[in-house]
């Protein structure tokens, strides 16, 4: 008989979230082994898994405990008050429960907005984490990076549908992109912005640069006006992406991802890009300074000249260069990071469910 597995995320199933890229495909996938899972969440319309998933607006946490017998719970995040009722819950039905933060315990996070999260930590965010049966982290540099707790760690790497695509159209500049929330603060994007301004005007000559992602009116504004006051003819604001075939467009014309951010757990659009042989400039803020070792990105520092100067590196290393960097990146997501590898999770499961 299979087991069923709770994944939990107190936030609403919508494309472009993050956490849900990354358990679309998990869920999508491990049904087809020992495991049926299924997703309690906030209502979305107009979105229809293949997988199971039940609504909180249908249904409450504790009403679907006496419905359905459940072996283990997964929560994504952690940043939700209702989370330490649906805590109190588990341990009262003796659930066992693990937590995937996603980033959520990565200690420069914890600068924005430090105040509210320390209250919500001793207020019982802390009993949450240490009374769990684990916390899975999705790398080893965010396992390092984190809040150091007494649960013990895992290591769960966000795996994806690998569907390669070939790059067919070689512009005659090179296309660098970001691909997040316009988020300042969070995304570096202070830094990032101040360091266009200080390209030499050889290396403009030789890029296009293009920005997309979701975020609020005041941040987009932000990204608009300091683009039209510092004249970036090259740069561009593209707005969200809100279907997998704009995803795939956006990609297929892209050289070199760039992200800046302070603080991140491990951002999907790292893999996503390596898929399409886009190799990524990072900073140490994403966890992802293995694509340095690997030879399949660089990465820079949160800082504007360095910055500057590593868009200048990456750019002439990719000309020079460029066949043999796409197929790298590929080869390491074929390698590492495809679905293929889910019995990291199952193995996981299963440990888990033997105690």
């Amino acid at each position: 008989m299979k087991k069923k597995i709770g994944h939990v995320f107190s936030g609403e199933y919508k494309v472009g979230n993050g956490i849900f890229t990354v358990v679309d495909s998990l869920l999508k996938n491990i049904n087809d082994s020992k495991f049926k899972c299924i997703l309690y969440c906030k209502k979305k319309e107009n979105l229809k898994p293949i997988y199971k998933v039940i609504y909180e607006t249908d249904l409450s946490f504790e009403e679907l405990l006496k419905k359905e017998s459940f072996d283990l719970f997964v929560f994504h995040g952690i940043f939700f008050s209702d989370y330490l009722y649906k805590f109190y819950l588990c341990k009262k039905n003796k659930i066992p429960y693990i937590i995937k933060p996603h980033g959520s315990l990565v200690k420069n996070g914890w600068s924005k907005n430090g105040l509210k999260k320390k209250i919500f930590f001793f207020l019982g965010l802390k009993y949450f984490l240490n009374k769990s049966n684990g916390i899975i982290y999705i790398n080893e540099e965010e396992r390092q990076s984190s809040l150091k707790l007494k649960a013990k760690a895992y290591i769960e790497p966000n795996l994806i549908e690998i569907n390669i695509q070939s790059k067919k159209d070689f512009s005659t500049k090179v296309r660098l992109l970001f691909f997040s929330r316009i988020d300042f603060y969070h995304k570096g994007l202070d830094y990032l912005l101040l360091a266009l301004t200080l390209l030499n005007k050889d290396i403009i000559k030789k890029l296009e640069f293009e920005f997309y992602g979701i975020g609020d009116d005041k941040n987009i504004l932000k990204l608009k006006n300091f683009i039209s006051k510092h004249n970036l003819s090259f740069v561009n604001y593209r707005g969200a992406i809100k279907s997998d075939s704009g995803k795939a467009e956006m990609f297929a014309k892209s050289d070199i991802l760039i992200l800046t951010s302070r603080f991140e757990g491990y951002p999907t659009v790292i893999t996503e890009a390596l898929t399409y042989g886009i190799p990524p400039l990072v900073t140490p803020g994403t966890n992802a300074l293995f694509l340095t070792r690997q030879n399949i990105g660089w990465d820079t520092k949160l800082d504007s000249l360095i910055i500057a100067n590593q868009i200048e590196k990456s750019i002439n290393e990719y000309l020079i260069d460029k066949i043999n960097i796409r197929s790298k990146c590929i080869s390491f997501v074929e390698e590492h990071l495809g679905l293929d590898k889910i019995s990291v999770t199952e193995d996981l499961y299963n440990s888990l469910l033997k105690k």
